[in-house]
This record gives structure tokens, C-alpha cells and sequence, in this order.
């Protein structure tokens, strides 16, 4: 019984530890990401503020959103469009917190704070509209789209092979993360089962 006991206790802290570094880890990212919101929001605001030419606000946000991303290493993984569109999102859905957006600010100022958002999106979507794609994503469509203008078949179809190899490489990162995902939540759940499993030992003994 003891060493069962012992066994039973091992597992139940080797999980328990396993689970809390999930736990913080997950809340870490969770902070990080709010953290980039927050600042994106007030450098955005602020650009707002100034009253800029379209064409000036655009060149100065995106010296900023450099900026951040040598500042904020998790920020290399939004693209810029990503989070214009989640201020877009978080203003409609009214959701202000998570901006961080003061109390204060009126209905009216929040709206036209969106319709100087909408317009850089519209601007940068114009100008490039594989914006939210990845570098090479976006450099295969141009190149297929050129290809169709001048009746190239032969890049189209080289692009089109590749475009295809890019994507599936992509959906199996996304397996891959996915099962990570699927593993953090067996882990928590056998953290709980520990948890009462040990309970109910300690009061056995």
C-alpha cells in the first residue's frame, strides 16, 4: 500500500507541475497579447489625433508597427491588417476593454476612430490585397494573377504547384497545433483526476 501510495503521489505532482507551467504559460501569452492590443490601440489613436493626411498616417503607423515588433517579440506574428481588424472588431462588438479604451471617450469619437481605421484598411487592401497572407502566399498569387493577364499558362501552373505545397504545409502546422491544443486539455484533465484521486487517498489514510 505504501508504495503505492508513494506511486500514486509522484504522478499526481509530475502532472500537477506539468499542468501549472500550461497554466502559466498560457496566461503569459494572454498578457503579452493584451499588452500588444493596448499599445497598438494608443499608437493608432494617437496618429488619429494628429490629423494626418490618409497617406502620411499610413506611413507613420507602419514605422511604429516596426517598431513594436522589435520591442514586443510576439508581435511578428500579427501582420498589420490583423490588428486593424481586431480594433475594427473590438469597437463593434463594444467590447472597449480589451482596447483599453477609456470610459470617457464618446460614442462619436469611437466612431470616427473607425471610420479612420476602415479607411487605411481599404487603402492597404487596395494597394496589396494579399496583405493578410503570408510573404511567399502573397508572392505565388501575384505571380499566378500576372500569369492570367499575359496568357503565361506554364507559370501559372508552376505557381499553382507550389501555391499548393505552401498550403499544405500550412494545414499541417495547424494539425500539429491543433494536437498540442487536444494535449494541454488531456494534461489539465488528468491534473483535476490527480488532484481528486489524491484527495480522496489523503483521506483513506
Amino acid at each position: 500500500m505504501a508504495w503505492q501510495l508513494i506511486l500514486v503521489m509522484i504522478m499526481f505532482v509530475v502532472f500537477y507541475i506539468a499542468y501549472f507551467i500550461f497554466v502559466f504559460y498560457f496566461l503569459f501569452n494572454n498578457s503579452k497579447k493584451k499588452k500588444t492590443y493596448e499599445k497598438f490601440y494608443n499608437i493608432l489613436n494617437t496618429i488619429y489625433l494628429t490629423k494626418m493626411d490618409i497617406d502620411q498616417s499610413i506611413e507613420v503607423l507602419k514605422i511604429n508597427y516596426n517598431q513594436l515588433t522589435i520591442d514586443i517579440s510576439c508581435l511578428c506574428n500579427y501582420k498589420l491588417i490583423e490588428l486593424l481588424n481586431y480594433c475594427i472588431y473590438c469597437i463593434d462588438s463594444k467590447t472597449f476593454y480589451k482596447l483599453k479604451i477609456p470610459k470617457k471617450t464618446t460614442i462619436e469619437e469611437i466612431n470616427e476612430l473607425r471610420k479612420f481605421i476602415l479607411e487605411i484598411l481599404n487603402r492597404i487592401n487596395k494597394e496589396d490585397p494579399f496583405s493578410l497572407l503570408s510573404s511567399k502566399e502573397a508572392s505565388l498569387l501575384k505571380n499566378i494573377s500576372l500569369a492570367f493577364d499575359t496568357n503565361n499558362s506554364k507559370i501559372g501552373k508552376n505557381n499553382l504547384k507550389e501555391l499548393s505545397s505552401e498550403l499544405l504545409l500550412k494545414e499541417n502546422l495547424i494539425g500539429k497545433e491543433q494536437r498540442k491544443t487536444r494535449l494541454a486539455t488531456i494534461l489539465t484533465i488528468i491534473g483535476i483526476f490527480l488532484t481528486i484521486i489524491f484527495g480522496i487517498v489523503s483521506l483513506i489514510k
